[in-house]
């Protein structure tokens, strides 16, 4: 529904082989940031900073979800709820994190 396979692959390739190599030159080796006195614990701010940046430029470029906003007879925006699909696969999601 969001995103097609071959884009994300192109994406994630991208990601992998050049955005995240050069940020995390920026702090591991002496880059920018350990020059100006950054500490990352075991390089999680890196890893989950890049990660995250990542996610916010798909979202971005993804957009809205396809039924999620419709217009209403006044002209008015109407956020209409989905439902989940499966509770029993939202479980063992939870479960999974947990453990």
């Amino acid at each position: 529904e969001r995103i097609k396979l071959g884009p994300f692959l192109v994406f994630s390739g991208v990601y992998v082989a050049l955005i995240y190599p050069i940020v995390g030159m920026w702090h591991w080796g002496g880059g920018w940031l350990a020059e100006r006195g950054f500490h990352d614990f075991a390089g999680s701010t890196i890893v989950h900073s890049v990660g995250g940046w990542g996610a916010l430029a798909g979202v971005l470029l993804l957009g809205p979800r396809i039924g999620k906003y419709v217009m209403g007879g006044d002209g008015v925006t109407v956020v209409r709820p989905i439902m989940g699909h499966s509770m029993p696969l939202a479980a063992i999601g939870v479960f999974l994190l947990w453990f």
